[in-house]
C-alpha cells in the first residue's frame, strides 16, 4: 500500500517538474435510478406497487443479474412495466393480464421465457396460490418469484389463505422417501424441492428457485410459440378441423359402457411442422429450444400431458428422468419425419398412433424431398421390426433411420396424428389407410382365403382370456377359421382381412388391421369390461364396419373414480351362460 501511494507521488510530482497538466478523473458510471426513486417522483402513489416490494424487486433484479423479467398484473396495472423500462432500460419485460386463462398465460410466458425474475401483483387466497403453482416453474434456477400481498386471504365466497401460508405447509410435505398420494401432493413435493429461498418482507413474499423444467406445449399452443420464436421451427402446411359423426353400427351386450363411444368426434385441426435443432430421446420424446415439442405426447388433448418416460413436475412441466437426463446428444444432419412411439414396436400403437401421422408425409416430401423416417430404437434392438418396415414402405417413406437416441435432429418433420385414442378420430385418415392397403395386398398372391375369421390371441402376460379354448372351439364349429395374426408376415394379414366378410376376436392389436379393410366389414370383439381403449370403435366410425361388442366380467374391474392400467390389463372370462346365445347368434350371421 505505502509503494504504491510512493509510486503515485513520484508520478505527480514528475508531471509537475515538466508542467504537465492532472489527467481528468474517470466520469463515475451512471446508475439508472431504483424503482423506488423513480416511484416517489410520480404522481398517484395508490396505483404504484408498495415500495416495500420495490426494494425487494430492485434488490432481486440486481441479485439475479437480471436479463428478463415477467409481470402479471390486473388490466390497466401496467405502472411497474414504466417503472422497470425507466429504472432498468436494458431489461426484457414480459406482461401478462390477470384475466388471461393459465393456458394462455403458459403459452405467453414458454414463448418468451425462462424468467430471472417474476412478479404477481394480482389476486388473493385459491387464484393467488394457483398461478404460483402453475408459473413458479417458469422461473430459472437460481431465479426469483414475487408476490406483492402473499397475507391476504381470498374473497368472502373463497377464505382460502394466502400464498405464505401455502408456501409455510410446503415445508411439512413428505420427505421423497415417503411416496405422496395424489397429483397435486406429488407436485407440491417438486414445488417444495424447488425453493431455494423463502423471504417474507412486510406482505411481500421473495420465494426464490433451485432447480429447472422443461414447459409442456399443447397443439394448440405450439403455432402461437412458434410464431415468437421462429428459430424453433415453422408450421409447413395444416388442415382444417373436420369433425366426424361415427359411421358405425354398434351393438352391445351391456349398455353400461356406452358413454365410452361418442356418437361425433370434435376433432382439432391437424398440422405439419418443421422444427430445428430438435434433440428426440427414445420413447417419442421431443425438446427444442428448452421446450417440449407437443410431439412428445400421445394423448395430446389430455387434462393432462404425460409421458411415461418423463418425470412429471406438474401441470406444464417435466424433465427428463434416468439414463435420458445424462446421456449425450449426438448430431444426426439432414431432415427427418418423426414417426418414434412412446411404446415402439408394438403392432397396436403402430397401427394407430404412428400410421395416423404419415398423412402429412407428401406435403413432408414436397418440402423436403430428402426427408427419411426417424424411430429411435428401445433396449437391446437392432433394427426396427418387419412389420414396421411394411407398414411405413406402404405408406411412401424411401427409408427409416433407425438409431440409439438421443440425437439432434438439423430438421424434425413432425405431424398431428388423426387417431388419438379415445378423443380424436379424423375421417381423413382412410386415404393413408387405403395407400397401405393397396400396396400391402399387391405383394400377396392370390389364392382361397377363409371368408371368416377369429382372431384369437396366445395367452400373454395382460388381458389373458381365460376360457378362450372354449370360445375357439365355439368359432370352429360356426365355420370360422381361428388365426393369430401375427404368426402371419403383414401383407398376408391384410389379404386375409381383405378377403373376410365377417370376422371375430379379442380386442386388441390383432383386430387393428381391420383399418385396411377397404369397404365395411362384420366385426365381433369380445373385450374385458375393464379395457378402455376404443380403437375398433374408432376405426369403424370411419369405415363404417357393423360392429358387435361383448362385455366380458374382468379380473378386475376400474374404479368408480379415476383409471387403473392394471384393470386396464386384467384377465377375463367370457360368460357363455349369459351371453352364449348373443355370440352364437352373431358367428351364425344373424
Amino acid at each position: 500500500m505505502i509503494r504504491r501511494g510512493l509510486r503515485r507521488l513520484r508520478r505527480v510530482a514528475g508531471r509537475l517538474l515538466r508542467g504537465a497538466p492532472e489527467p481528468p478523473a474517470k466520469p463515475a458510471a451512471h446508475r439508472p435510478p431504483t424503482l423506488t426513486a423513480v416511484a416517489k417522483g410520480r404522481p398517484g402513489q395508490e396505483q404504484i406497487p408498495p415500495l416495500p416490494m420495490l426494494r425487494q424487486l430492485d434488490r432481486c433484479l440486481r441479485d439475479t443479474k437480471a436479463r428478463r423479467c415477467a409481470v402479471v398484473t390486473e388490466p390497466g396495472g401496467l405502472e411497474l412495466a414504466s417503472l422497470l423500462a425507466e429504472s432498468w432500460p436494458d431489461l426484457g419485460v414480459t406482461v401478462l393480464m390477470s384475466e388471461q386463462s393459465l393456458e394462455e398465460s403458459h403459452t405467453q410466458l414458454t414463448a418468451a421465457g425462462p424468467f430471472d425474475v417474476l412478479v404477481d401483483l394480482t389476486g388473493a387466497g385459491a387464484e393467488q396460490v394457483t398461478r404460483w403453482r402453475r408459473c413458479f416453474w417458469h422461473v430459472r434456477s437460481g431465479g426469483r418469484y414475487l408476490v406483492a400481498d402473499a397475507l391476504t386471504a381470498g374473497t368472502d365466497t373463497d377464505r382460502t389463505q394466502g400464498l405464505w401460508c401455502y408456501v409455510a405447509g410446503l415445508l411439512d410435505v413428505p420427505r421423497p422417501e415417503e411416496k405422496p398420494v395424489g397429483r397435486q401432493a406429488q407436485d407440491d413435493l417438486q414445488l417444495a424441492a424447488a425453493l431455494r429461498s423463502v423471504q417474507l418482507d412486510g406482505a411481500t413474499l421473495v420465494l426464490g428457485k433451485r432447480t429447472e423444467a422443461l414447459p409442456k406445449t399443447r397443439e394448440r399452443q405450439i403455432g402461437t410459440i412458434l410464431q415468437a420464436r421462429p428459430e424453433l421451427g415453422t408450421v409447413i402446411t395444416t388442415l382444417p378441423a373436420a369433425p366426424l359423426t361415427s359411421a358405425a353400427t354398434l351393438e352391445v351386450n351391456l349398455h353400461d359402457y356406452d358413454k365410452r363411444f361418442r356418437p361425433v368426434f370434435d376433432n382439432p385441426p391437424m398440422a405439419l411442422r418443421a422444427y430445428r435443432s430438435v434433440s428426440c430421446y427414445p420413447h417419442q420424446v421431443a425438446v427444442s429450444g428448452g421446450v417440449l415439442l407437443p410431439d412428445t405426447y400421445r394423448h395430446y388433448y389430455g387434462p393432462r400431458l404425460q409421458n411415461r418416460f418423463l418425470q412429471e413436475v406438474a401441470q406444464d412441466f417435466a424433465r427428463l428422468k434416468g439414463a435420458a437426463a445424462r446421456a449425450e446428444v449426438r448430431p444426426l444432419p439432414g431432415a427427418y419425419f418423426y414417426l418414434d412411439s412412446e411404446w415402439p414396436d408394438h403392432f397396436g400403437h403402430t397401427m394407430t398412433e404412428q400410421l395416423s401421422r404419415l398423412w402429412a408425409l407428401p406435403a413432408a416430401q414436397q418440402a423436403y424431398p430428402e426427408v427419411q423416417g426417424l424411430i429411435l430404437l428401445r433396449g437391446e434392438q437392432q433394427t426396427i421390426s418387419p412389420f414396421q418396415q411394411a407398414i411405413f414402405a406402404a405408406a411412401g417413406v424411401d427409408q427409416v433411420v433407425a438409431v440409439r437416441g438421443p440425437v439432434r435432429a438439423d430438421t424434425l418433420l413432425a405431424a398431428t396424428p388423426m387417431l388419438s385414442n379415445p378423443d380424436f378420430m379424423d375421417a381423413r385418415i382412410a386415404e393413408t389407410w387405403a395407400r397401405v392397403h393397396d400396396s400391402l395386398l399387391a405383394q400377396t398372391g392370390d389364392r382361397d382365403r377363409p371368408d371368416r375369421i377369429f382372431c384369437s390371441r396366445r395367452p400373454s402376460y395382460k388381458r389373458v382370456c381365460h376360457n378362450i379354448a372354449e370360445v375357439e372351439d365355439l368359432a370352429r364349429e360356426h365355420g370360422y377359421t381361428v388365426v393369430f395374426p401375427e404368426d402371419h408376415d403383414l401383407p398376408e394379414q391384410v389379404a386375409m382381412f381383405h378377403h373376410a366378410q365377417r370376422i371375430a376376436g379379442l380386442a386388441g392389436s390383432a383386430m387393428f388391421t381391420s383399418a385396411l379393410c377397404q369397404g365395411p366389414r362384420d366385426l365381433l370383439i369380445l373385450s374385458s369390461e375393464s379395457y378402455t381403449a376404443r380403437n375398433e370403435y374408432m376405426i369403424a366410425s370411419v369405415l363404417g364396419h357393423r360392429l358387435e361388442v361383448i362385455w366380458c366380467d374382468a379380473d378386475e374391474k376400474q374404479p368408480a373414480v379415476g383409471w387403473s392400467g392394471s384393470a386396464f390389463s386384467a384377465g377375463f372370462t367370457v360368460d357363455l351362460a349369459r351371453d352364449g346365445d348373443r355370440l352364437r347368434r352373431w358367428l351364425d350371421g344373424y
